[in-house]
C-alpha cells in the first residue's frame, strides 16, 4: 500500500510539472488579452488552475498591472 501511495505521488507531480512545463514553453499562459477588430479597449480573459489557491495570481507576471486598468 506505501508503495502504491508513492508511486500516485510520484505520477501526479511529475503530471503537474509537465502541464506547467509544457505551457510556458509554448508561451501561453492564463491570461489572455484580447485586442482589436474594432474594440475600444483591451479586454482579458482569466482561465484557472483549480489546483493552486488564489494567491497564485500575484506571482503571474504582469496580472497587478493588468488588474489595476479593469474598469468593470
Amino acid at each position: 500500500m506505501k508503495n502504491l501511495i508513492t508511486i500516485v505521488f510520484l505520477l501526479l507531480s511529475f503530471s503537474i510539472n509537465f502541464a506547467f512545463t509544457s505551457d510556458q514553453d509554448k508561451g501561453a499562459g492564463i491570461l489572455w488579452r484580447v485586442s482589436g477588430n474594432g474594440l475600444k479597449s483591451d479586454s482579458y480573459i482569466l482561465g484557472t488552475i483549480h489546483t493552486v489557491p488564489i494567491s497564485f495570481l500575484d506571482s503571474l507576471k504582469g496580472f497587478s498591472e493588468v488588474w489595476a486598468q479593469v474598469t468593470q
